[in-house]
């Protein structure tokens, strides 16, 4: 983590960043944190590669210092070469036990993929539209799916398995709030729920196998709250408004205006960039602002 400023050291640190920042702040901090997640998944992968060369020599190291102590019992061998043998073993021991244990450590620290897969290029995407000296106001969840965040764990019906077990999470990850040039206000909500099948077969030999499959549904909320001064929800724009099938519309007290989606994803695993695409999310905020009208005279 050296380099890197405090803010995002913390957030590293608790797994959560918040607060009200211009665009350019949160764009500044949230490119330091995707550069962190890069540096960070580059040694992992590092270790990783590590630890599995220093195994693949360690098998032939030992296969050769296996040998060498075998010519040793019937000839004359210098009693250096044996050591040098031995001690190369214990290195490449010490390599993969290094890399084992980094490769584990750094994945721990996971940092989900949406904030920098969504929010950054949605927040460039949005930038010329809110309003001059306006603040954003940001909750970001970055840990993912983790133990506080289980919902429910149950054993299913076996099936063809020995064993299965479902896990589902709730991960509110993204709170957003903004103001934008002609004075509404725009919230997002965006919640993963990720389900985990661990598995259990055993196969015709007997050996047992186990397996993992993962499915991430993504809900988008989308809320606009008008200014009441010149802004306002028009009926006839909602009642003439084409809402697909997937999207969910509620009218809110107060005059705002609510819409709703779910996406579904199977990702290999928690880490995958499987989610909304900026344009999605965009579009949804467009849908919303295409119900507001002038406020009427005198109002």
């Amino acid at each position: 983590m050296s380099g890197h400023s405090e803010p995002i050291r913390q957030a590293v640190k608790e797994g959560r960043i918040q607060g009200q920042h211009s665009v350019n702040t949160w764009l500044s901090l949230l490119g330091e944190l995707d550069r962190y997640k890069v540096e960070r998944d580059s040694l992992r992968h590092r270790c990783s590669k590590l630890a599995g060369r220093a195994l693949f020599v360690l098998s032939l190291m030992g296969t050769a210092t296996y040998l060498i102590w075998l010519f040793s019992q019937h000839r004359h061998i210098h009693p250096a070469i044996l050591v040098a043998a031995y001690a190369l073993d214990l290195v490449l021991a010490g390599m993969i036990i290094f890399g084992t244990v980094g490769y584990i450590w750094l994945r721990g620290k996971v940092v989900i993929n949406d904030f920098s897969l969504l929010l950054i290029p949605a927040l460039k995407m949005i930038k010329d539209d809110l309003k001059p000296g306006s603040l954003i106001k940001l909750k970001l969840d970055l840990r993912g799916p983790v133990k506080e965040k289980i919902l429910r764990e149950r054993k299913l019906p076996p099936g063809d398995y020995v064993k299965l077990t479902e896990t589902i999470y709730s991960d509110r990850w993204l709170e957003m709030e903004a103001v934008l040039v002609k004075g509404h206000r725009l919230i997002f909500r965006i919640t993963n729920k990720y389900l985990k099948y661990k598995s259990t077969r055993r196969n015709p030999r007997g050996k047992f196998k186990f397996k993992t499959k993962w499915k991430k549904i993504v809900t988008v909320t989308g809320s606009i709250r008008p200014n009441a001064q010149r802004l306002q929800i028009d009926p006839v724009k909602l009642q003439d408004s084409k809402i697909s099938g997937k999207t969910k519309f509620k009218s809110k007290k107060g005059g705002s205006c609510r819409l709703s989606r779910k996406y579904k994803f199977k990702p290999n695993a928690i880490a995958d960039s499987m989610t909304v695409t900026p344009k999605e999310l965009i579009g949804l905020s467009l849908n919303l602002c295409s119900f507001l009208s002038p406020s009427a005279p005198g109002k």
